[in-house]
Formats: C-alpha cells, structure tokens, sequence
C-alpha cells in the first residue's frame, strides 16, 4: 500500500493537474473580496489583489490590525476556503477516474490486491491534498509578506500562529473533500460530479447552518468549520465532526468501491 501510494504520489506531482489545483487555490484567494476598509464611498468591497496592490505600504501600517499579511491570510481563508479545498486533490481524482472507467483498475487488482489499491488511492488522495494546500499557502504567503507589513512585534492580534492553524484545519477540509470526490465519482460514474459534489456539499453545509442558527445555538459556530476555534465551536465538537465525515467518506468509499467491483462495474 505504501508503495504504491508513494508512486502515485510522485506520478500526480508530475501532471499538469497538481499545477491546476495549486492555481485554482491561489487564484480563489486573490480573486475572492477583500476587507474594503481603506475604499471610500463605494458600493462594493474590492478584490483582494486590488487591495494589495493600491495602496502604498505605509497606508497598510497605518491599518496593521486589518491589513498585517497575517490578517489578511485569515481574512482571505475564510471567504474562500469551502470552495478551494475539495478540488486541492483535483490531479489523482481525475486520473482515479481515468483508471476507473478505463478498466486499468482491474489489471492493479491482480498485482497488488483489491484492498491494497483501495487504501493506496485514499493515502494518495490525503497526502496530495495535504502538498497542495502548504504550496498553495506558502505562495499567498510570499506575495502578502511581500506587498504587506507583518503584525509580529507591532500589536497583538492575528500572528503567524493562527495562520498556522488554519492551514491545518485547511488540510484537514482537503482530505475530507478530496475522499467525498472519489466516492462521487465511484457511486455516480462521473468526472463532472466528483469535482461538483464536493464543492456544492461544502457551500449547502454553509448556508444550512446560517439559516438554522436561529434555531439551534449552536449551528452558526459549526458554519465556518474551517477554523473553529475562531467561530467558537468547541474543540471536541470539531474532533467528532472530522471523526464522522472521515469515516463517511473514506469508509463509504471503501466499502461501495468494494462492492462495485465485486459486480464487475
């Protein structure tokens, strides 16, 4: 299993889809809305690579709470996170799909094993996932230390510690999208919904626990899952949500992939 995930692994960083995941990531980013603080009279707030690249740096010092790279990575997560992370695995799913509808699946049967293939392809998926989301990240980075000033040493705030946690919490999201992918794409048979699922699940997640919140207490903290310490959802809360949909999805991947080949489908 190991094996074969490590040669995957390394097959998937060679496709041009590895560069595609990374671009749809750092693009979502700079192209999502931005704080709009510093815009006057305007009717809506600018995009994030505006506003980096408007000002001169010393308007941004004059604003470090809201405009530090720190604050402005955490500021950035937030607004697009449930869209990136369930396509940051985009280059091994599409070639699962390939393998999948082209019956190259079958031929890896004989050689490593059904199980062996089925826990090699939800490693890679999880490792690759995890590369995209700290290269994309380390890029964001280098622009906003580049164009912004950093709050480290000046006020207290958002530092490079909640960046830090955010990320992993990103990774976490990018492993649970990316499984939801391969078991849309084993349960409907098609490329188009294991890239679309997950992005649509995500976002019906968000706007389910926005209108529930005046019902339940406690379904606006579980909204922004991506970093629930700052939406205010208890960490055990958080351990069982990660728990749940990684058994959902890796588990029922397993399972219905299982029983499909078993049909010989």
């Amino acid at each position: 299993m190991l094996r074969y995930a490590g040669i995957n692994l390394k097959n998937s960083i060679k496709s041009r889809y590895f560069l595609y995941g990374i671009l749809i990531i750092v693009g979502i980013f700079f192209f999502s809305k931005g704080r709009g603080e510093l815009m006057v009279q305007v009717q809506q707030r600018p995009l994030i690579i505006q506003e980096i690249f408007r000002y001169p740096r010393e308007k941004f010092m004059k604003n470090i709470d809201s405009y530090s790279s720190e604050a402005m990575f955490s500021f950035g997560l937030r607004q697009f996170m449930y869209l990136a992370m369930p396509l940051s695995g985009i280059g091994f799913l599409l070639r699962f799909c390939d393998e999948r509808y082209g019956g190259y699946d079958r031929m890896m049967f004989g050689r490593i094993g059904r199980r062996q293939y089925l826990l090699g392809t939800l490693m890679t998926s999880a490792l690759l996932s995890i590369l995209t989301i700290v290269v994309s990240f380390v890029l964001i980075l280098i622009v906003l230390y580049a164009k912004l000033p950093s709050a480290i040493g000046i006020v207290e705030g958002v530092g490079i510690g909640t960046c830090l946690r955010q990320v992993f919490f990103a990774c976490i999201l990018s492993i649970i999208g990316g499984w939801m992918g391969f078991f849309t794409a084993v349960v409907t048979e098609s490329r188009f919904l294991s890239l679309v699922f997950p992005v649509l699940f995500f976002e019906l997640w968000t706007e389910m626990c926005t209108a529930a919140a005046s019902f339940f207490w406690f379904s606006y903290s579980m909204k922004n899952l991506f970093d629930p310490v700052a939406a205010g959802m208890p960490v055990r809360w958080y351990i069982l949500f990660v728990f749940f949909f990684l058994i959902l999805t890796g588990g029922g991947f397993y399972l219905t992939a299982q029983k499909k080949f078993e049909k010989g489908r």
